[in-house]
């Protein structure tokens, strides 16, 4: 299993999470998505603790930064954001489940602030056709947090967008039953307050 973090112009964020990801044995995957010299000192300390740096020569979108993460494995994987968001004990419980379960899982945010109309629009439309195609309700489709067997990837996500833009969703070339989520208490986004639970089914 490996906990895969696409990073475009990361702060020390990054590194902290690393450390405490690599503090409790956990491999780290960092793809370093052309964030240029000016970042190269937080990818080197990615590196001193012991992550790989898979690195784009000039900015691709976050979904051509995991699919290059994807490809670079043969191991289980756990995709995570590179802005401290996502606690490293939910990454683990993530892993865990993944493990225990081999279906894919989802750490689920719950809103309880403000939250701009773009993400909360985005996030209700996407949940709307996932449960019309699939028949399975899934709260938060756009989690960064969320864990899959090495079988189904990259294959159980579809990518589009460049940048910020970038939207990344479970797609049904898998049952929906091998989608399982789980409430996560990740840091507040920079935009938002936010409040979570862990608990997994």
């Amino acid at each position: 299993m490996i906990v895969l973090i696409p990073a475009y112009e990361p702060d020390q964020r990054l590194v902290d999470l690393v450390d405490g990801l690599r503090g409790a044995g956990q491999a780290v995957v960092v793809v370093d998505d052309g964030s240029g010299p000016a970042y190269a000192p937080v990818f080197q300390a990615v590196r001193d603790l012991g992550g790989t740096v898979l690195t784009h020569p000039v900015n691709r979108g976050k979904g051509a930064a995991l699919k290059t993460g994807f490809r670079s494995t043969r191991e289980d994987v756990v995709c995570a954001d590179a802005d401290g968001q996502h606690r490293v004990e939910d990454i683990l419980r993530v892993a865990d489940h993944v493990r225990r379960t081999g279906r894919t899982t989802l750490g689920v945010r719950r809103f309880t602030g403000p939250v701009p109309l773009r993400s909360s629009a985005g996030n209700a439309l996407t949940r709307v056709v996932f449960a019309a195609v699939t028949g399975s309700r899934i709260q938060d489709t756009q989690t960064g947090l969320r864990g899959t067997r090495r079988a189904s990837s990259p294959g159980c996500w579809t990518c589009r967008g460049t940048g910020s833009s970038t939207r990344c969703a479970p797609c049904c070339s898998r049952p929906a039953t091998d989608i399982r989520s789980t409430r996560c208490r990740s840091r507040p986004c920079t935009w938002n307050t936010t409040r979570r639970r862990t608990s997994v089914p």
